[in-house]
């Protein structure tokens, strides 16, 4: 992995290189703006991770379902976050998803249980 582009990137100790939006965000979160944008960058990581996990383990590689769009639409927008369902959903998938079903499925779940904690920041 080459991390190149630093362009979203801010100096967490100074207020003044946050942006507005962002404070707006926090504040209508009800949050601190540097909790905000912590949760935030967990997120993005949990996608990753999620996308990361189902590309490379699809038994038909990398696709336009495995995408982070392709998984936002179905753990966010369908099951709203609930790991529970999404794995249900992973499994009747069939073949294509077994192996990133059992690989979840490892230590009694603990690998949904990462993905839901990262995932709800």
């Amino acid at each position: 992995v080459r991390l190149t582009n630093f362009g979203a990137a801010a100096d967490l100790s100074d207020e003044g290189s946050v942006s507005m939006d962002v404070m707006r965000a926090a504040l209508a979160a009800e949050m601190d703006w540097r909790s905000f944008l912590q949760g935030e960058d967990w997120r993005a990581v949990g996608w990753l991770l999620c996308e990361l996990i189902f590309s490379s383990m699809d038994r038909n590689g990398p696709s336009e379902r495995t995408t982070t769009r392709a998984l936002k639409r179905v753990f966010r927008d369908l099951f709203e976050l609930d790991m529970g369902q999404v794995r249900d959903y992973c499994e009747a998938e069939g073949d294509d998803w077994s192996d990133v079903v059992d690989l979840l499925d490892e230590s009694e779940g603990g690998g949904w249980e990462v993905i839901e904690a990262l995932l709800t920041g």
